[in-house]
């Protein structure tokens, strides 16, 4: 299921979204899904992940999970992940500064994100 990275942490907001997101009975048509993914370093820019993108929605999510909307966020900034949604037809819904906070090791305040979402066909 999908977080709804674009309402506030801990908002009546989020927790009602999410909510009715998940009440919905598997494989109706208006379930919001996300999808997040890390790869290693030593294997980005080289198209690995755009096509790992691409297989599940293809080859997993429309066929075994009747997928409409898949939403996705990334750090702004992190041209990678930018890169990989784009090439997948995700569009920009908005960027939402000083949003979420990072790590605690990371060592940083709130960072801005970008949510992306992806309805239809390749």
């Amino acid at each position: 299921m999908y977080l709804f990275y674009e309402l506030r942490p801990n908002s009546p907001e989020l927790a009602l979204a999410q909510k009715q997101n998940n009440d919905l009975p598997t494989g109706h048509k208006d379930i919001i899904w996300g999808i997040g993914y890390y790869l290693s370093p030593t294997q980005q820019s080289r198209g690995v992940m755009s096509v790992a993108v691409r297989t599940v929605i293809q080859e997993w999510a429309i066929p075994r999970m009747n997928l409409h909307l898949l939403k996705s966020s990334f750090f702004v900034g992190n041209t990678g992940s930018s890169k990989v949604l784009e090439k997948n037809k995700f569009e920009e819904i908005g960027t939402f500064k000083d949003w979420t906070p990072a790590s605690p090791n990371k060592g940083r305040g709130k960072m801005s994100i970008v949510v992306v979402e992806w309805k239809g066909l390749l």
